[in-house]
């Protein structure tokens, strides 16, 4: 599915330069793949329109997750609910029409990267719509029968995840799938901050903002509660149980400067790094609140009792004032 596939690669590019005409690019690919390749009554995807304009009707796993991941991308871009819904849509086909029992599994040899994109656009999906609840059990069951039926000689596992790998000779990229689905599976399963959040202050009822700047070094602030992208951030959970907080205007990250422990030190946003003063623990507090601070400076975010719109973020150690306690609650 290649119109997907340089779609995801025009909303990277927006991504990172903020240059509408990759978005609007991205946007009139997936018009074309929606009009001509998706059924929005049953979520399926077909393969592809071949020369003469007849349509390929076949279904696969790995065109349906590149249909999902670029759904995904431009829901987490634009916040046009079309596109999640699309994705959701297309998710439920996947799992209850192209899987045994529900477990992606095909034995032909010759498919290379067969479900490497499904795991990539569930992954992705469920992280950015915070489904975890809804989709856990089932990802792991398709993870512990990848695990169960590996060859145990190289760890790995071909494209029938529910059948033993035989131990001939393979392409390489036949065991991609497995892997990319292992990657994108948590050990545990996530907590409910996870997703598209809002962060207000307890104390001030002003949010997180990271402002128009794609400039890293740019402060992070608050601003007083407006639906706009800016105060839309993707909680994300690190192998380590940490968090990152993606910006859905910049792409920028927040990050403590150069992991400063200094007190009243302002927060800025950074490109991501995966960097430990680019992490941050977020604890729930009796109250419902959250505690959010920083894996390397250990200090926690604190809205310093500023009212005013444009008002930096701080950290500072931890007192438990409401200025340091945020509510976190789903975006849209």
């Amino acid at each position: 599915m290649s119109n997907d596939s340089l779609g995801k690669v025009a909303c990277l590019l927006y991504q990172s330069t903020g240059n509408q005409t990759y978005l609007q690019t991205a946007e009139k690919i997936y018009a074309w793949v929606r009009k001509n390749l998706f059924n929005t009554q049953t979520g399926a995807l077909i393969t592809g329109v071949d020369w003469n304009g007849k349509a390929i009707t076949d279904t696969a796993a790995y065109n349906q997750g590149t249909f999902i991941d670029f759904a995904t991308l431009l829901w987490k871009t634009t916040f046009n609910a079309m596109y999640r819904d699309d994705a959701l849509l297309a998710l439920e086909f996947g799992k209850n029409s192209l899987t045994k029992n529900g477990i992606f599994s095909n034995s032909n040899t010759n498919l290379n990267t067969w479900a490497d994109e499904m795991a990539r656009g569930v992954g992705n999906f469920v992280t950015a719509a915070g489904l975890w609840d809804k989709y856990f059990d089932w990802i792991n069951q398709n993870a512990n029968s990848i695990l169960a039926n590996r060859r145990t000689d190289k760890g790995i596992t071909w494209n029938a995840w529910d059948q033993k790998t035989p131990n001939t000779d393979l392409k390489t990229n036949a065991f991609a799938s497995a892997v990319a689905w292992l990657q994108y599976t948590p050990a545990v399963k996530p907590s409910n901050v996870s997703g598209i959040m809002y962060i207000t202050n307890k104390a001030t009822g002003l949010r997180i903002d990271s402002g128009s700047s794609r400039t890293s070094g740019s402060n992070i602030v608050q601003w007083g509660a407006n639906p706009s992208l800016t105060q839309k951030w993707l909680i994300n959970q690190s192998p380590d149980f940490s968090w990152t907080l993606t910006s859905l205007q910049t792409w920028l990250v927040i990050d403590d400067p150069s992991g400063s422990a200094q007190n009243g030190e302002n927060m800025i946003q950074w490109r991501s790094s995966r960097a430990t003063n680019q992490r941050w623990w977020i604890d729930q507090q009796s109250d419902g609140s959250y505690k959010i601070w920083n894996k390397q400076s250990q200090k926690a975010l604190d809205g310093s009792r500023l009212t005013n719109n444009g008002a930096l973020l701080a950290q500072n150690d931890w007192s438990g004032a409401d200025s340091q306690k945020w509510l976190i609650t789903r975006a849209g």
